[in-house]
């Protein structure tokens, strides 16, 4: 409960200085890259504020959600298009995977790599 508390007040004040990483696994996997498009673009889909500054994303047999719809949040503002480059991701995907399948997880990294995500590593294995 303390740390929540100290966490709130830093974050309310001086949340830039936060440096905080997130990441999941399968449907966690897919909040945190939903997160990551929301932290890039300063907001949530609803217009609310996105309230933290992510220093790190990891996705662990996950996929992207709203894929088709993250080149009109990147095209149009320059401190997006930096939060993009700079954003560190890790995607790691099973090529087994029976219920999240490979190609989600591949078509994931196609579509952040593609939209300038540039600081974006996907692993696979077997």
């Amino acid at each position: 409960m303390a740390s929540n508390k100290i966490f709130r007040n830093v974050s309310r004040s001086d949340y830039y200085l936060v440096k905080l990483g997130i990441g999941g696994f399968s449907m966690g996997a897919a909040t945190s890259l939903y997160s990551a498009t929301c932290f890039i673009h300063g907001k949530y889909e609803n217009g609310d504020l996105y309230p933290a500054n992510l220093s790190a994303v990891v996705g662990l047999s996950g996929w992207l959600p709203c894929s088709k719809n993250l080149k009109a949040k990147i095209e149009r503002h320059d401190e997006v298009a930096r939060r993009v480059a700079s954003l560190p991701i890790l995607l790691c995907h099973g090529k087994g995977d029976d219920v999240v399948p490979y190609k989600f997880g591949e078509k994931s990294a196609l579509a952040l790599g593609s939209n300038g995500f540039e600081n974006m590593t996907f692993k696979s294995y077997n």
